[in-house]
């Protein structure tokens, strides 16, 4: 599903000036033509079937579309990084998915310092690289849901109707997806002004927090290590 949904994400207009944010940086005139090839990829899957649950979910199928995928941005963007960005996409393992939420949730509490007598008691000099090593986006990714639903795009609206069991789930994935990325840029930001040392104490300290929370994911994604 994550070839489809990728697909589906780059047809729609209103994630459009959002490309940059999951690695695909283009010029407009690119990007239209990708989105419009996606278009017709999504016309193509669809066939017949009203909504999107109804297709074909087949392994043949499946590699059928990525192979669509993966020609239409090699056709207009070449062996660039918006194809590298796009199989990143597509081949993430889906526990650095959720780890990046939980990781996402806990720095927020590192940045804001835990006052909690239970806490474990994180590195000062880790905690201002953290500090500053964050950066503030223009773009909200979690505003992308409320972004989707007032698109006045006929083709949009179309999406929507395709995906009326799971509303959200372009919208979810793409948000997740964005966060996850500027998690991993943050994290090589940090690494380095610290030490390994320090880098090790730091994922230490979110494994204690997400155990004292109760947390059943490892926060420490796989980029980390």
């Amino acid at each position: 599903m994550k070839t489809d949904y990728l697909i589906l994400l780059l047809s729609t207009d209103w994630f459009f000036p959002f490309w940059s944010e999951i690695g695909m940086v283009l010029n407009d005139a690119t990007k239209r033509s990708i989105q419009a090839g996606c278009r017709a990829i999504v016309q193509k899957l669809m066939a017949n079937a009203k909504e999107y649950y109804q297709i074909d979910f087949s392994e043949k199928r499946h590699h059928e579309t990525y192979s669509m995928l993966v020609e239409l941005i090699e056709g207009y963007a070449g062996q660039s990084d918006s194809l590298i960005a796009a199989n990143v996409w597509l081949t993430g393992p889906e526990d650095d998915l959720k780890s990046s939420i939980m990781l996402r949730m806990l720095t927020h509490d590192l940045l804001l310092g835990d006052s909690e007598a239970a806490s474990p008691a994180s590195d000062p000099s880790a905690r201002m690289a953290v500090m500053v090593a964050t950066k503030t986006y223009d773009a909200d990714p979690d505003q992308f849901w409320i972004i989707s639903t007032q698109s006045q795009s006929a083709w949009d609206h179309y999406i929507q109707d395709l995906l009326a069991e799971t509303p959200s789930a372009l919208s979810d994935i793409a948000s997740f997806t964005v966060q996850e990325r500027r998690l991993k840029e943050l994290w090589n930001r940090i690494c380095q002004s610290l030490t390994q040392s320090q880098v090790e104490d730091l994922i230490s300290w979110y494994r204690a927090m997400a155990k004292r929370r109760g947390i059943p994911i490892d926060p420490v994604p796989r980029y980390m290590l």
